[in-house]
C-alpha cells in the first residue's frame, strides 16, 4: 500500500497486525523528509503523504504525483495554513516541513464525481436540469463522453453552471471508456456512466485501469435486469436493454451504490438499496437532490 510505504519512507514504523489493522508510530519526535515514488499518481496518497511532510524535518519529494484538481485545492489550502509545497499541479512536488500550521477559511472547489453523478441520473431518466457551482474543465472527458452519449449541455462559464438535457423519446447511445489518472476518465464515475449504459441502443465497452475492485456495481446492475458480462481480459461489457426492473439490491461502496440508485431510476417498479451508508459516504443527501428533480426516491429506517 503506498500509504503505508510512503510513511514508512518518512520514517514511521509500519506494523500489520493478524486481524487485518495497520499500526504506523513515530520512533522520532517527528517525521522525516525524505524521497517518495508513487507507483500511481493516487490523488488520496498524493494527499495524505502531503499533509505528513508539510510537518516534517526536512525536505520530501513526491514523484509521480497526481494533478487532480481535489489536490491542487488541498495544496493551496494546506499553503494557506502555512505548509510550503512547490510543484503543486505537476507530477513532482516538493514539500519544506515547517514547525506548524495555523486555522484558516477555505471553501473547496466543486465535487465534480457527485456532479458526475447527477449529470448520469439525468441521462438515464431523461429531462433538463441545471447544477450550479460546477467548473467546467475538471469535466471536460466526462462531459464529452456524455455527449457522445446523447445529452445536450448548455455550459455558463460565467456563473460557473451546466444545464444537462436529454430528450426521453430517444435511446442513449452506447460509449467506449478507459479510466486513466486526471486528466483521463475518472474511475469514480465508471460506475454511473456504466448504470446509463444498460439502457444504450448498443453494446458499450468499460476499461478499469485504476481501482481493482471497480466493478462491484456489477451484480446489482445484473439483479434489476442489465445484460453485463466481464471479459477475460477485464472489460466490462455491457449491452444496452429496453428496460429494467424493480430488485431489492445492496450497494457495496460508494460510486457502485450511486450507479444502483441511478440505474434505479430507469427501472420499472420500486427497488429497494440498502446499505446506504456506502452511498452517503461520498454523495450526501442524494435523495433530496434527486427527489428536487421529481424522482420518487424514499430513505426509511429498517430494524437492526
Amino acid at each position: 500500500d503506498f500509504h503505508h510505504r510512503g510513511f514508512a519512507r518518512l520514517g514511521a514504523k509500519v506494523t500489520y497486525r493478524e486481524d487485518g489493522t495497520t499500526i504506523l508510530e513515530l520512533e522520532k519526535p517527528r517525521l522525516q523528509g525524505n524521497f517518495i515514488y508513487l507507483d500511481l499518481p493516487s490523488h488520496t496518497g498524493t494527499e495524505n503523504l502531503m499533509m505528513g511532510a508539510a510537518l516534517a524535518d526536512g525536505e520530501t519529494i513526491i514523484e509521480n504525483a497526481s494533478v487532480e484538481p481535489e489536490v491542487i485545492d488541498f495544496a493551496a489550502f494546506l499553503t494557506k495554513m502555512g505548509a510550503q509545497i512547490d510543484g503543486v499541479g505537476t507530477h513532482t512536488m516538493t514539500i519544506r516541513g515547517v514547525r506548524a500550521l495555523h486555522a484558516v477559511g477555505h471553501r473547496p472547489i466543486p465535487d465534480r464525481l457527485v456532479i458526475g453523478a447527477l449529470m448520469c441520473a439525468v441521462g438515464i431518466a431523461g429531462g433538463e436540469i441545471t447544477i450550479h457551482e460546477v467548473n467546467p474543465t475538471h469535466m471536460r472527458l466526462v462531459l464529452a463522453k456524455l455527449e457522445q452519449m446523447g445529452l445536450k449541455f448548455d455550459i455558463d462559464t460565467n456563473g460557473e453552471s451546466v444545464t444537462v438535457k436529454r430528450d426521453i423519446n430517444k435511446r442513449i447511445n452506447p460509449i467506449n471508456i478507459t479510466t486513466h489518472p486526471y486528466p483521463g476518465f475518472p474511475t469514480d464515475i465508471q460506475p454511473a456512466m456504466a448504470a446509463l449504459a444498460t439502457v444504450s441502443n448498443g453494446t458499450s465497452y468499460i476499461r478499469e485501469r485504476i481501482f481493482e475492485n471497480r466493478y462491484d456495481f456489477v451484480e446489482g446492475l445484473v439483479a434489476l435486469g442489465s445484460d453485463i458480462i466481464i471479459s477475460q481480459n477485464d472489460v466490462c461489457i455491457v449491452k444496452g436493454v429496453e428496460q429494467l426492473h424493480a430488485n431489492s439490491i445492496r450497494a457495496p461502496s460508494i460510486r457502485a451504490g450511486a450507479a444502483l440508485l441511478i440505474a434505479s431510476l430507469a427501472a420499472e417498479g420500486e427497488t429497494t438499496i440498502s446499505n446506504i451508508y456506502q452511498i452517503d459516504r461520498g454523495h450526501e443527501c442524494i435523495e433530496d437532490q434527486l427527489t428536487q428533480l421529481g424522482a420518487d426516491v424514499r430513505r426509511v429506517k429498517t430494524e437492526a
